[in-house]
């Protein structure tokens, strides 16, 4: 049994199957990607706020969106009865009151 593995045959605590981590994307890759950025973003905010696409379209597009701007949790926090999209809408007017700022 290799020592990264308890009796199980699993990972023990701390020990990983991937020592080096996952891979990094190429930095030519990554260059070539930043130019479709403002398009991909406008594309989220496009069905974030199209009221006829699916709830669960929207949702999973509004959790993609916080998750790239708090970082995924662990553990959600008790949001109450808050969706997603209520969390989503509010942070789209803090945007909007930050553009609308000179």
């Amino acid at each position: 049994m290799p020592e990264n593995r308890d009796e199980k045959g699993r990972f023990i605590k701390g020990c990983s199957g991937n020592r080096g981590g996952r891979p990094k994307v190429p930095e030519n890759v990554r260059e070539a990607l930043k130019d479709m950025v403002p398009e991909a973003v406008a594309i989220k905010r496009e069905i974030l706020q199209d009221k006829s696409a699916s709830p669960d379209l929207r949702n999973r597009v509004a959790d993609s969106v916080l998750d790239r701007v708090y970082g995924r949790p662990a553990i959600m926090p008790d949001e109450g009865d808050k969706t997603s999209l209520e969390r989503l809408d509010k942070l789209i007017a803090g945007i909007d009151n930050a553009a609308a700022k000179p």
